[in-house]
């Protein structure tokens, strides 16, 4: 077939042809953001623990109008189920904040946000909105099923001139997996969706080998 490549069967054995396993990280999903996207959020669930972690790429996410960026995991049991979207008040996070080609007001370099007990992740907390964003975000895989089922992801961004440097969060949430991700578009009053006139959220898992 178009695209495939001969693979060695071992000593003694003969070739074959087989589909490129690719690299170390595959693409899970991609959702181009347009104004004929209207839903306000990306999300993509079935996360497996036969994958070391996945990665949320945000790419060139722009709109009209300032917008934060929630994010909110669904978790289960079960690995690689859907599960259900955790929207209890059990996220904590954190971010560290410099401005891009200068000082912040009052001179500082860099400057620290977090918040407690909140029922989503705001990238940067209050600090963090603007008419374009772009970074990424990593979550590791609990590849048990009993222990300690805390959630940790941590990532970076930037939103117009600032970059928010390891903007990180841990969920404390009883079922053990990490099944999925939403990363939702907000106002800056945090109560009403935000819809990207451009961009892209890209779904990635890195295999263990």
């Amino acid at each position: 077939t178009s695209g495939q490549v001969l693979t060695s069967g071992g000593s003694g054995a003969a070739v074959s042809w087989a589909t490129p396993s690719g690299g170390a990280w595959e693409v899970v999903t991609t959702q181009a953001l347009s104004s004929s996207y209207t839903t306000g959020y990306v999300e993509n669930t079935g996360w497996s623990n036969s994958y070391a972690r996945y990665a949320v790429m945000l790419d060139g996410i722009a709109s009209t109008t300032n917008f934060k960026i929630w994010i909110q995991i669904y978790a289960d049991n079960t690995s690689g189920s859907t599960g259900t979207l955790i929207t209890s008040s059990n996220y904590h996070y954190s971010a560290w904040r410099t401005k891009i080609g200068g000082t912040n007001s009052g001179g500082v370099v860099g400057l620290q946000y977090s918040n407690s007990y909140q029922p989503q992740h705001i990238l940067a907390y209050n600090t963090g909105y603007s008419t374009y964003t772009a970074g990424e975000f990593i979550f590791p895989m609990n590849n048990n099923s009993t222990g300690n089922a805390f959630k940790r992801w941590s990532g970076r961004h930037i939103a117009y001139d600032e970059e928010f440097l390891q903007d990180s969060c841990w969920l404390s949430e009883s079922s053990y997996h990490t099944t999925g991700v939403r990363v939702s578009f907000y106002n800056t009053s945090n109560n009403a969706y935000v819809t990207p006139t451009d961009g892209r959220v890209t779904i990635l898992r890195m295999k263990y080998s």
